[in-house]
């Protein structure tokens, strides 16, 4: 390097120095803020992209209480949900539905017909024979699971939409939403969003996720399986 071209290099570096230095500050970068809170038996996460993670703080919020609102009216781990009452009733006769209830009901009643009973509500006696939920795991004998299964299936719900009404056909139905509510869950999450302006937002209840815009810095949301 001769030294007349060092001197022209070390000026260039100099002049590129005076603009920068000169340029005005820059708004903070686009980021990923993470809420989370922990409701329906699992942790649930937000990410919100943004600027200002106090400005979004409430909207986020607010979204994420929208999780434990569904959380109390479809939980099966608690005596008070909505769900709770369905299922200490609904086998003596005809019971109201609230509304948010009702549609969750209705797909999940589409679903078990279009599927021939693969997607099943009324499962929650098999679930609670296992264990799965209140109680010790264990492998239940045939003749308990034999006998289970006789309030088990799409025919074992009546579910009138006009009325509003739900009835279960055998005493021993109970009913089990864990396959849909946190589905369901997360779509009014994104809807709470989208009317707060949000455009770039990820919902991910327990791999049950909407996303919403973009990550920061990419075209999309990456989205991965732990374990394929």
């Amino acid at each position: 390097m001769t030294m007349r071209f060092a001197l022209r290099m070390a000026a260039a570096l100099a002049a590129l120095s005076s603009v920068a230095s000169a340029a005005p500050v820059a708004d903070p970068a686009l980021r990923p803020v993470v809420f989370r809170t922990q409701t329906m038996g699992t942790w649930a996460t937000l990410t919100v992209v943004t600027a200002d993670s106090v400005a979004v703080a409430d909207i986020a919020y607010r979204s994420l209480l929208v999780l434990h609102h569904v959380d109390s009216l479809m939980s099966n781990w608690t005596k008070t949900s909505e769900v709770a009452r369905i299922n200490r009733e609904a086998g003596r006769g005809e019971v109201a539905i609230h509304p948010e209830v009702l549609t969750v009901l209705d797909v999940a009643s589409r679903v078990m017909r279009d599927t021939g009973g693969a997607m099943d509500i009324t499962v929650e006696p098999l679930v609670r024979l296992w264990g799965f939920l209140g109680g010790p795991k264990r492998v239940p004998s045939q003749s308990e699971i034999d006998r289970t299964l006789q309030g088990v299936g799409p025919d074992k719900l009546d579910l009138d939409a006009t009325k509003k009404t739900i009835r279960f056909t055998t005493a021993q139905t109970r009913i089990d939403l864990g396959g849909i509510a946190k589905g369901y869950a997360v779509d009014r999450v994104a809807e709470a969003l989208a009317r707060a302006g949000v455009h770039d937002a990820l919902a991910d209840l327990s791999g049950n996720m909407f996303a919403l815009g973009h990550a920061a810095g990419r075209s999309g949301w990456v989205i991965g399986i732990r374990d394929p």
